[in-house]
Formats: C-alpha cells, structure tokens, sequence
C-alpha cells in the first residue's frame, strides 16, 4: 500500500502490527523477543491465541516487521536500529 501506518516502540519506529481479525487460513508473524529468532508463526484460525496476539498488538503480516517489532521491545532505551 502506498501509506504504511508505524508506531514508535521504545523510541524506535516500526510498521505497526495488524489491527483486525485476519482471514481464516492465513499464515502470519507474531514478533516475540523471547525467540532466538525474534519471531513465531501461526495460522489464523481465530481461538483465543490469535485474538490474544491480535490485541497485544504483535500480528504482523511479513516476517522481517515481526523481528523489528521485537527487536525494538529489546532495545528499550538503547541505540539500536531494529
């Protein structure tokens, strides 16, 4: 899309994650700094994992937002490009 929506995370700007329910079937990226490879993936099936994710605000839709968005929950005060 010609506009991307972004969000500061800790001072660092990243694409913000997904808002809305996704359509069932659809792989996504849940960014999770506790992941040595700072994100899992999952399928929308909308139980209670995916709308749990959904509205902590770490559904993205492409892998590398997924590892900024960690990234930038890590690098919490520091100088670090996500």
């Amino acid at each position: 899309t010609p506009f991307t929506k972004r969000i500061k995370v800790n001072g660092i700007d990243v694409v913000a994650p997904e808002k809305e329910c996704l359509e069932l079937g659809s792989g996504y990226f849940i960014a999770d700094p506790t992941c040595s490879k700072w994100y899992f993936t999952s399928i929308w099936y909308s139980d209670s994992w995916d709308v749990e994710y959904l509205q902590r605000g770490l559904v993205h839709l492409t892998k590398d937002n997924a590892v900024a968005h960690a990234k930038a929950m890590i690098f919490a005060g520091e100088k670090h490009e996500a």
